[in-house]
C-alpha cells in the first residue's frame, strides 16, 4: 500500500441509508480487528457499529446530496466525514454535524498509469467529443407527475426552463419550488422521515428538479455536439435505443466498464462532463478520471472547478450551450492547445488530486483530531 498501511477490503457490500440489525451486528465483530474504517459514502450501519466499538470511521463522500447524511447517526463522535461540495459541508454544518471536512475527489493514479493504449484503441473511441453517463429518462418521475395537477406540472417545467443550461455561479436549484407546490407533491413523506435533519422540500426538489434539468441539458448539449462534431455516448444498455431515438446525430453505445471508460477518456479529443444540478458547487469524479488519463475536459462551470483547476488551462469550462459550442469549436480546430490543457489537467491531479494525497490529508485530520 502506497501509504504504508495495511488494508483488508471487506466483501461485504454494506447497506447505506436504513439500519439493518444483522448488518450491524456483523460489521461490529469486524471493525474490532482494525484501527479505523474507511467506506466510499457514508453507512448508518457503518457508523452505529463503529460508535458502539468505538472504532474511527472515515466516510469519503461522492454523492450530493446523501441522503444517508441527514440522520442522527452523523453526529456520532467516531465519524469523520470528507464530503466533496463545499455546499453540502456548509448545509450539514447547519443542522449540527460539526465531524464533517471538505475533501475533494481525487484519480486512482496507481489504477490508470497501468493502462495502455494501443492504435487500436485510438481508432476504436478517436471521436471529436464523447461523453460516459446516463440521459435521466424522465419515465420514473411519472411515479410523481401522472397524476399531479397542471398547476403543478406547469410550476416543475418553468423552473426547469430558467434554470437548465445556465451554468453561471451562483445557480442553484434548490428553494426554487414554491412551497405551496411542495405540498401538493405526492411523494410519499413518510418514505423520508427517519432523514430528519433536512425537509422534505430539499428531498422533492432533489427527485425531481435533479433529473428533469439533467434530462434537459444532456439531451440538448449532445445534439447540439451531433449536428456539428463527431460525437459519441456511451450510456446504460435500457437507454439506448431511446437515445439513438432522440440523439440521431451521436453514435451511441452501451455501457463501458473496466480499462473501457479510461481508454475512451484517453483517445477521445474531448471528454465533456455534465454535472447534476444535486452537486452544487463540486468537481464530480468524472473529472478526475479523465484527467487522470491525459484526456482534455470540457464542462459546465462549477464554483470548484476553477478552485482546483485553471480555466483554460487545465480544464474548459463554459457556461452556456452557446459557449459550449463555440468552445468545442475552437479547441478542435487547435490540437496543440487542446492537448496541452489535457497534458495540465494530468499533472494536476498527479500531483494534488490523487488517491494518496487525499487519504493522507483525511488520516492526518483524525489523528491530529483523536491524539
Amino acid at each position: 500500500m502506497q501509504l504504508g498501511t495495511e488494508v483488508e477490503r471487506s466483501s461485504l457490500r454494506v447497506t447505506l441509508n436504513l439500519p439493518v440489525d444483522s448488518e450491524i451486528e456483523f460489521i461490529k465483530n469486524e471493525v474490532v480487528k482494525y484501527n479505523c474504517v474507511v467506506t466510499q459514502n457514508f453507512s448508518v450501519n457503518v457508523a452505529i457499529a463503529c460508535f458502539e466499538k468505538c472504532v474511527p470511521y472515515i466516510s469519503w463522500i461522492y454523492d450530493s446530496p446523501q441522503v444517508s447524511l441527514y440522520t442522527e447517526h452523523a453526529k456520532y463522535p467516531t465519524n469523520f466525514i470528507f464530503a466533496f461540495d463545499k455546499a453540502q459541508v456548509s448545509r450539514l454544518r447547519a443542522v449540527g454535524i460539526n465531524n464533517i471536512f471538505y475533501m475533494p475527489l481525487a484519480a486512482n493514479m496507481a489504477y490508470t498509469s497501468r493502462i495502455n493504449i494501443s492504435k487500436q484503441d485510438r481508432l476504436r473511441y478517436g471521436v471529436d467529443i464523447s461523453f460516459i453517463g446516463q440521459l435521466y429518462r424522465l419515465d420514473y418521475l411519472k411515479t410523481y407527475t401522472d397524476n399531479a395537477s397542471k398547476e403543478i406540472v406547469d410550476t416543475l417545467k418553468k423552473i426547469v426552463g430558467e434554470k437548465a443550461f445556465d451554468w453561471r455561479k451562483g445557480q442553484s436549484i434548490y428553494d426554487t419550488i414554491p412551497n405551496d407546490i411542495v405540498d401538493k407533491i405526492s411523494i410519499n413523506d413518510s418514505d423520508f422521515e427517519y432523514f430528519n435533519l433536512i425537509g422534505n422540500k430539499f428531498i422533492k426538489e432533489t427527485i425531481l428538479l435533479g433529473p428533469m434539468i439533467a434530462n434537459r441539458e444532456r439531451e440538448g448539449i449532445l445534439s447540439s455536439a451531433g449536428e456539428r462534431f463527431k460525437t459519441a455516448l456511451y450510456t446504460k444498455e435500457s437507454d439506448k435505443e431511446y437515445a439513438g431515438d432522440v440523439l440521431e446525430m451521436v453514435k451511441v453505445f452501451g455501457p463501458v466498464s473496466g480499462e473501457e471508460p479510461y481508454k475512451i477518456y484517453a483517445c477521445s479529443k474531448l471528454n465533456l462532463n455534465l454535472t447534476l444540478r444535486t452537486i452544487e458547487t463540486a468537481v464530480p469524479q468524472r473529472v478526475f478520471d479523465i484527467m487522470s488519463m491525459g484526456g482534455t475536459v470540457i464542462s459546465n462551470y462549477q464554483e470548484e472547478a476553477e478552485e482546483l483547476f485553471v480555466p483554460d488551462k487545465e480544464i474548459i469550462l463554459f457556461e452556456s450551450l452557446e459557449e459550449f459550442v463555440e468552445k468545442t469549436a475552437f479547441y478542435l480546430d487547435h490540437p496543440d492547445i487542446r492537448k496541452k490543457i489535457g497534458e495540465r489537467g494530468y499533472r494536476a491531479v498527479k500531483e494534488k488530486y490523487n488517491y494518496v494525497v487525499a487519504l493522507n490529508k483525511m488520516f492526518d485530520i483524525v489523528i491530529n483530531t483523536i491524539g
